[in-house]
């Protein structure tokens, strides 16, 4: 890169880390506080905000259901208890290695969702059959998104593979009540898992 050029790459990703933030923070309920003062220590802050939020315990939380999710059953050993509750769930392969991590508001209905109908079928079957048979991609184009791909002939047939895979896979779960710690939870075991199948990207 040509330092004439650095001025505006710097602006360039001094927006795009900004613009990350400030999703981060939307999605978590989190405030973002602007310091314009260079005096001002940014971990002495951060400590403040700690312990005002309590956020060892938030951490804490994290950690203990990261070993939960190290616990997978069958689909068909799932607890009725379960149905209504929030939390994460992560779906396993055949080889026992983490593939697909997720938060929801009703962990027993988003588990058998990947035994519905192939018209309604969990995000997790179309990312499979994409990565797996190579079926087309959507995107958030209305001739691309996944209505018009499930009126492909192609793209239905891998659909259906990969629920059928789906359907034997084993899954962990557990209940996470608070939204903060689902999305820790949910980002912690994506990136200690290496669950292949996530992908935070949001275009």
């Amino acid at each position: 890169m040509l330092i004439k050029e650095f001025g505006s790459f710097a602006e360039r990703m001094t927006a795009r880390v900004k613009e990350a933030a400030s999703q981060a923070a939307q999605r978590t309920g989190r405030p973002i506080q602007y310091l314009n003062n260079g005096m001002i220590s940014k971990e002495e802050l951060a400590r403040q905000v700690a312990k005002r939020d309590k956020i060892k315990e938030v951490i804490d939380q994290g950690k203990r259901a990261l070993g939960e999710l190290c616990m997978p059953v069958s689909q068909d050993e799932l607890p009725s208890e379960i149905r209504g509750q929030p939390g994460v769930y992560v779906f396993y392969g055949p080889r026992g290695n983490a593939l697909y991590v997720r938060r929801t508001r009703d962990l027993f209905e988003r588990n058998s969702s990947a035994l519905a109908p192939v018209e309604e079928g969990c995000a997790l079957c179309v990312v499979a059959c994409q990565r797996r048979d190579g079926a087309p991609r959507t995107t958030y184009r209305t001739e691309s998104g996944r209505a018009a791909l499930l009126k492909n002939p192609d793209f239905v047939a891998a659909f259906q593979r990969a629920k059928n895979r789906i359907a034997s896979m084993k899954v962990a779960f557990v209940v996470v009540q608070d939204d903060t710690v689902q999305y820790l939870v949910e980002v912690f075991a994506t990136v200690s898992f290496k669950a292949r199948f996530n992908s935070f990207r949001t275009t």
